[in-house]
């Protein structure tokens, strides 16, 4: 790793298949410093599908998803990750993966829209009140036969994930051969005039890990001399899309994806490097309850 990217702070969020404990993860570089597990008494039947501020307090919430059922369970934490309190939706709905935003909100929706696809691969966009109650959502024409969604490539200021994909946030698939395909939405969700526009598949990602769990990444990834693989910008202008992934060993595994902003579009969809961390997880699930934001549960001293 010495001539390419090398990860400085991440938080990485795993689930036990068993038990149901949620591990907010703290890694610097390629070793665990800290860990976190919480008991949010899910158990084997309820999965984190998202993360994102769901009651409007500042701080991440997590959302689980009842397998079986498909009912909502909006688990609402304090700085440190504790749970307080939570909200079941009115309503179930198919698998979710991740949250992000797609142009305006809809009147009275509180944090982002939650991604849900169908059977059919079609994906439906969903948004609640802070009380767990679905108010609106927008079936996406044109996405049947969509490949697996895995999470959404969101960024801060609402900007899309990758340059030139569309207007809003990227939503992540993974093909059955590992590779990575990114999909871009144009229009606003809150007048229910988002459409799939285009997508972009990450050239060389045949083989990838099985992804977990997807976020965008401002200036979190440092380049051998202070500078992109294109010595065009410094590392802190660049924006990159991270992965978080499982190998076929357990072993997690980071992935980096040029953007394509504040750099030559053209590059956009590069894969910049790859990072094993030093921790294998068997009988734990990466969740897209994202890489949470490690200012928020562990404060960088």
């Amino acid at each position: 790793m010495a001539n390419g990217p090398v990860p400085t702070q991440h938080d990485v969020v795993i689930q036990n298949d068993t038990t149901g404990n949620v591990d907010f993860l703290h890694f610097i570089g390629t070793s665990l410093v800290e860990s976190a597990e919480k008991n949010y008494s899910l158990g084997t039947v309820w999965k984190i599908v998202a993360n994102g501020d769901f009651n409007a307090d500042l701080h991440p919430d997590l959302v689980a998803q009842n397998k079986i059922t498909g009912q909502l369970d909006f688990l609402f934490l304090d700085g440190s990750g504790n749970l307080f309190a939570s909200a079941l939706s009115n309503v179930a709905v198919p698998s979710v993966h991740g949250a992000g935003t797609f142009g305006t909100f809809a009147p009275g929706q509180v944090g982002q829209n939650l991604v849900s696809q169908l059977a059919n691969g079609q994906i439906d966009l969903l948004a609640f009140d802070g009380n767990g109650h679905l108010i609106a959502s927008d079936l996406i024409p044109n996405s049947v036969g969509l490949p697996h969604v895995v999470g959404v490539a969101s960024g801060a200021g609402f900007f899309p994930a990758f340059s030139l994909l569309g207007s809003s946030n990227s939503v992540i698939t993974q093909l059955p051969d590992g590779s990575i395909d990114a999909l871009g939405f144009s229009g606003n969700f809150g007048n229910a005039s988002v459409t799939f526009s285009t997508s972009l598949l990450l050239p060389g990602t045949a083989g990838s890990p099985t992804l977990g769990a997807v976020n965008q990444d401002f200036g979190d990834v440092s380049f051998a001399g202070g500078h992109d693989v294109n010595a065009q910008l410094t590392g802190s202008d660049r924006q990159t899309v991270e992965m978080v992934g499982t190998t076929s060993t357990g072993q997690i595994d980071l992935l980096f994806f040029n953007s394509g902003f504040n750099e030559n579009p053209v590059n956009r969809g590069a894969e910049i490097g790859t990072s094993l961390l030093n921790l294998s997880i068997p009988g734990w699930s990466i969740v897209d309850g994202g890489i949470v934001a490690h200012t928020d549960f562990f404060p960088i001293v």
